[in-house]
């Protein structure tokens, strides 16, 4: 799990079972689930297959906000938690069923393109 919080990319411990909300409020960057900042912060998951899931929101959205501010981010993610260059990345989800993975909104390429595409 890894959020933007401040113009910094903020990574939790791994394997935590905690959810972004609780992650924020443990650290003291919101006060309560419907803080404005879970609105805002740009904040994503890396799931089994290494895959990187971004988005923002209360609603899992992807906007170019949240796209400006990840790609800005993605060479030190995928540096700091050693992603393949194979993995693909993900913006924005549709709300499903908890507990059953949920579909992305976008998909961009494997991170090997988009980290050569935007040098």
């Amino acid at each position: 799990m890894f959020c933007v919080y401040q113009g910094s990319l903020r990574i939790a411990e791994s394997n935590t079972t905690l959810s972004h909300a609780e992650w924020f409020m443990r650290e003291g960057w919101m006060q309560d689930s419907e803080d404005a900042v879970m609105d805002s912060v740009v904040r994503g998951i890396v799931d089994a297959s290494e895959n990187i899931h971004f988005y923002k929101g209360n609603d899992f959205r992807v906007d170019e906000d949240a796209e400006s501010v990840f790609f800005t981010f993605l060479p030190d993610l995928v540096q700091k938690l050693k992603i393949g260059d194979s993995s693909l990345v993900f913006g924005g989800c549709y709300i499903g069923t908890p507990g059953i993975p949920w579909q992305p909104i976008k998909e961009y390429g494997c991170v090997a393109d988009l980290l050569f595409s935007r040098q």
